[in-house]
């Protein structure tokens, strides 16, 4: 497309292409040449919290290594905490409470009328996400939260709304019923209910008929460890300072917070499996057509290179983790980290004695692409300050008025601020966003002496101009959205 030098590129077309370069161009694993890179290399996390087990030793790793506290530092656990819901869920079964053929609307608390095919789902079905519930309400209070409050999710939520929304779905709505479909709905349901069957909230039962029987003192949940300073603070894939996730209602699928050696403690209680309740959590609960395993309650359940693997992972908006235990060969591992990216690849690396980790990295041409936005927020004011100029000189083909310089700089201030929240800050130097801003703010300065000689749109082309400034404070008022929400 021809443009002539000197021009800013059109604000619409610079969203277009911002979106457009998003959707296809996602971050990539690759893998790491060096044999020999630590775990404390792998992530980046400030903080990291790793152990391994293996023929009958343990290793422990942390971020910064120096830290001998590392075992007792704090993270969020994230969807771990279903394995703590699905062992209550066995404790009750123990103690009679309720059965796994239990249904819904056998506990669902009177005034609420649901579907019959809804009300018929199980307790089982809940722990082993084959109840056919979607991942997450689609309407109500959670869809509002989600698109207004990026940073903190799930925090304000209610044990009514989760309830509402499950009276409210038809039996429609499960058509992947029988099947595992990964639900935080379904598990906050079963959180709920087990709360509603005993009599006592969710967050007391898993103190009392968990946590304080496997000594796991420093595990609890987030709210009540915001004021600890062991609590490591959180951080979004690129490095960027994150918010601790109050998960309240929901803290059923991913609300606790723990340590390396607290969730050590549950591992040593997983392998010895000496309780009738763990026993069941760790029983087989469903198998896929092919009669391969699937899930326990809560556990996911896999068979990698002829063995099984009992584990799952977990991510909020500032956390990774991820737990677990080879029963044949005796392999353990638990990794923590306060940066959201998956720590996966590289746990089942460690898990499955490989000696190069796969390394986390980022496409060339998405780091590529935040180059040319770095260098683009100042080619733009540049752009503008030259077409001024020219009006003034009266050589300009399209002339411009003071309003299309603010515009310039809106234009601006919205490049830098999508920059600063994907680039991916884990791989270059602050430095680098801070040298764009410090050149646009300096070509701002150097564009004051031209808007005050000029009109506020020139006669001209005053349409479109108006057209364009619109657009500029439109952005303007989404980058303040973005930095508010995030």
């Amino acid at each position: 497309m021809y443009r002539e030098i000197g021009q800013p590129l059109k604000s619409g077309r610079l969203l277009l292409l911002l979106l457009l370069i998003k959707l296809a161009f996602a971050p990539a694993t690759a893998q790491h040449p060096d044999a020999g890179e630590s775990i404390a290399a792998y992530s980046a996390a400030p903080s990291l919290a790793v152990l391994q087990r293996e023929d009958g030793e343990r290793r422990v790793t942390g971020k910064p290594t120096n830290d001998t506290e590392v075992a007792d530092h704090l993270f969020e656990i994230g969807s771990i905490t279903k394995l703590f819901t699905g062992l209550l869920l066995a404790e009750l079964i123990e103690d009679g409470m309720v059965s796994e053929d239990t249904t819904i609307a056998e506990l669902m608390p009177q005034g609420r009328v649901l579907d019959t095919e809804v009300g018929s789902i199980t307790l089982l079905e809940l722990a082993t996400h084959s109840s056919g519930l979607p991942r997450l309400p689609t309407q109500g209070p959670m869809l509002r939260r989600l698109l207004l409050q990026m940073g903190d999710p799930y925090a304000g939520s209610t044990r009514e709304e989760i309830l509402d929304a499950v009276a409210a779905l038809s039996s429609d709505e499960l058509e992947n019923r029988g099947r595992m479909q990964y639900s935080n709905l379904g598990m906050a349901l079963l959180g709920q209910l087990l709360a509603e069957a005993a009599g006592q909230p969710y967050e007391q039962l898993i103190e009392e008929r968990l946590l304080q029987p496997l000594g796991m003192k420093d595990t609890r949940f987030t709210r009540d460890a915001l004021g600890d300073p062991r609590l490591q603070r959180p951080h979004r894939e690129n490095g960027l300072a994150a918010s601790n996730w109050r998960l309240d209602a929901y803290n059923p699928t991913g609300g606790l917070v723990s340590s390396l050696a607290d969730m050590e403690r549950f591992l040593d209680a997983v392998i010895a499996a000496e309780h009738p309740a763990m026993q069941r959590s760790l029983s087989v609960a469903l198998r896929n057509e092919d009669g391969e395993p699937v899930m326990g309650l809560g556990w996911i359940i896999r068979e990698r290179n002829g063995e099984t693997v009992y584990w799952h992972n977990g991510r909020t908006g500032g956390y990774s983790s991820f737990l677990a235990w080879m029963p044949e060969s005796e392999r353990g591992l638990i990794m923590l980290a306060n940066a959201s990216h998956s720590m996966d690849p590289a746990a089942w690396a460690l898990l499955e004695g490989e000696q190069a980790l796969p390394h986390p990295d980022v496409s060339l041409l998405w780091q590529g692409f935040f180059l040319v936005m770095l260098a683009l927020a100042p080619i733009t004011l540049f752009g503008r300050r030259v077409e001024l100029r020219e009006t003034l000189k009266g050589t300009a083909k399209h002339p411009k008025g003071w309003l299309n310089g603010i515009g310039s700089g809106m234009s601006a201030a919205f490049i830098l601020g999508v920059v600063w929240l994907n680039a991916p800050w884990q791989l270059w130097p602050m430095a680098l966003f801070w040298l764009s801003a410090v050149l646009c703010l300096a070509l701002a300065a150097a564009m004051l002496p031209l808007l005050r000689q000029l009109p506020a749109l020139p006669r001209e082309g005053r349409a479109m101009n108006s057209l364009g400034f619109a657009f500029d404070v439109i952005l303007l008022l989404a980058l303040v959205v973005m930095l508010a929400l995030w």
